[in-house]
């Protein structure tokens, strides 16, 4: 993947849509039973559009206070209370699976968001918001927001197994991690692991117990700044 074109033409998208002073407002999931993906891939669309001029605030969800100082460092204005937003915005970004739907209706500037995000949410397609103020999707593989860190890793098939990184995000809330690594536990060929926990993941310390006791190479790593 292209990090900057991908983002950039992200950017294009919705930099260009209007030429106003206008901020642009990103309701994002953001409470602890949505992990952290959500607010991570939505911070590198809002730091480059930021960068290209525009005005980025957040909408969290209450709860989420864990999420401020990291706004913050980024120089970008939040409310963590829907009726706190006022005010007229160039355009809203909606990366929420259960965003609240009055709120959404009385919005009188066009929405944008990842497609399945629109889909899952439930957003009322017949409601007169949906039909009257979503102003364009993107999805597609072309389309990924990635952490520019993460977008700079070469990636080469080799036939040779060097190492496996487990990882499911903030909260796992399926306890992926456990499963597969139960599943890897019964191989008999030796394996190196990377086993990461995000900083919700409630089994975290069930986890590094097995890393702590298990045959294979594994490492374990706890709540990374850098997780998505």
């Amino acid at each position: 993947i292209n990090f900057n074109l991908c983002i950039l033409r992200l950017s294009d998208i919705y930099v260009g849509m209007k030429n106003t002073q206008k901020a642009w407002l990103f309701y994002v999931a953001s409470a602890p039973q949505f992990g952290g993906g959500h607010v991570m891939r939505s911070l590198e669309l809002a730091k480059t559009m930021q960068a290209n001029g525009k005005d980025i605030d957040f909408l969290l969800d209450q709860h989420a206070a864990h999420w401020f100082p990291v706004l913050s460092e980024h120089g970008f204005e939040y409310f963590d209370d829907v009726n706190s937003v006022t005010g007229e915005y160039e355009g809203l970004w909606l990366d929420h699976y259960h965003p609240d739907y009055m709120f959404l209706n009385r919005c009188s500037y066009p929405v944008a968001g990842l497609i399945d995000t629109v889909k899952k949410s439930g957003f009322p397609k017949h409601s007169i918001a949906y039909s009257a103020h979503v102003g364009a999707n993107v999805s597609g593989f072309e389309y990924a927001l990635l952490n520019p860190e993460f977008a700079k890793i070469e990636r080469s098939p080799s036939p040779v197994l060097s190492r496996i990184t487990l990882c499911f995000g903030q909260k796992d809330s399926k306890g992926a991690t456990t499963k597969i690594l139960s599943i890897l536990e019964s191989t008999e060929v030796p394996l190196k692991l990377n086993v990461v926990c995000g900083a919700q993941n409630e089994a975290y310390t069930a986890i590094k117990e097995y890393v702590d006791r298990t045959r294979h190479d594994a490492q374990f790593y706890h709540a990374p700044s850098n997780l998505i």
